[in-house]
């Protein structure tokens, strides 16, 4: 029975006393946004629903092999994103990070360098708002003009787990690559 009344809904905070168990699903802030999503489905359908495993959107935190694509382009996102890899045991060896200009690639790939070593830097081809290879060039990372050389260089050159991040434009293009 799906619930009619929803303008008479009655609200209430979530319920955190199965974070943990949605954390061993997925990693934060995904585990956060599942938990509220899996209450109001209860809410809705009247019934308890068992925690389970759903497709995360594209570059959400997305595998293939040792690389991971996460959009994550702000403060916020890129220290939930680490400290979720941290407490997994899955921090990367190296981050491929682009961002549009108007964001302050130098402050986030900052965040980034606190917990992974490596730090490679692109701009997103074909995208009129992306970050300059002169600002690029500005910062204490290797750069790339393409974010194919970028994550070639890193796949040769490091043998951990890749991330990149920054930008969901960045990593949509990536992930075309990688889909092939």
């Amino acid at each position: 029975k799906l619930r009619q009344s929803l303008p008479d809904a009655d609200f209430r905070p979530v319920d955190l006393s199965r974070l943990s168990e949605a954390r061993a699903i997925y990693s934060d802030p995904y585990s956060f946004n599942y938990l509220i999503a899996h209450q109001v489905a209860e809410y809705l359908l009247c019934r308890k629903l068992p925690l389970q495993k759903l497709a995360l959107p594209p570059c959400r935190q997305e595998r293939f092999g040792r690389i991971m694509l996460d959009g994550a382009h702000n403060a916020s996102g890129i220290l939930t994103l680490l400290k979720g890899l941290e407490g997994r045991g899955e921090l990367p060896e190296v981050a491929i990070i682009s961002m549009t200009a108007e964001r302050d690639i130098e402050r986030f790939c900052g965040l980034f360098a606190q917990k992974i070593p490596h730090i490679l830097t692109t701009v997103i081809p074909h995208n009129p708002r992306s970050v300059s290879m002169d600002t690029l060039a500005k910062l204490p990372y290797k750069s790339f003009d393409s974010p194919s050389k970028a994550l070639a260089y890193a796949e040769k050159t490091f043998s951990g787990r890749i991330l990149v991040a920054g930008s969901l434009y960045l990593c949509a293009l990536l992930r075309q690559k990688l889909v092939k």
